[in-house]
């Protein structure tokens, strides 16, 4: 049974709190090692009322071979390790959730969501084990449906911009076929 970096209630409130992805993030992103197909960037964000002990990154993984996207928010609170809190997926994988989560079951293609589980870090050493569907449409092409993912994530997770070279930076990879 491994032993979880944060308790249900410090990832609960993390994710409940208002964001800001810092200003120039895009100037400072830091990229993943590219693929063929896919590619990776990360930027910074903080807690909209300022707490120097908490820090986001907030992650976007896209393969163009599978019309894949992923957008990650991980969290750190002082001196401990980040640790993801929430992604928000689309791809071509089922998912099987744990006998104490509903819905027992996520279908390949379907928009969802991994929301931080401290019993699932306890269980399966993992935060990510549990899947939620998201109520959004699958009618569109890949970059409308990427969009459409990335919107519920910053409406979700309560998240803003300040400026505008860091949204478009980062809407434009959401959107780039």
């Amino acid at each position: 049974m491994a032993a979880p970096l944060y308790s249900q209630i410090e990832a609960d409130a993390l994710i409940a709190m208002p964001k800001r992805i810092e200003h120039a993030a895009w100037e400072k992103r830091k990229t993943g090692r590219p693929t063929d197909y896919e590619e990776s960037t990360i930027v910074v964000a903080i807690p909209e009322v300022y707490d120097e002990k908490i820090v986001f990154a907030i992650e976007i993984r896209k393969n163009d071979l599978f019309d894949a996207l992923s957008i990650t928010l991980k969290g750190r609170i002082g001196k401990r390790p980040p640790e993801g809190l929430c992604r928000y997926d689309i791809h071509d994988n089922a998912h099987d959730n744990p006998p104490w989560f509903l819905p027992s079951f996520v279908n390949a293609g379907e928009f969802h969501r991994h929301v931080y589980q401290e019993r699932s870090v306890q269980e399966f050493d993992r935060w990510d084990k549990c899947a939620q569907p998201l109520d959004l449409s699958p009618d569109g092409s890949p970059q409308q449906l990427h969009a459409r993912l990335w919107w519920r994530f910053v409406g979700d997770l309560k998240i803003k911009f300040s400026d505008t070279e860091t949204f478009g930076g980062l809407f434009g990879l959401i959107e780039m076929p």
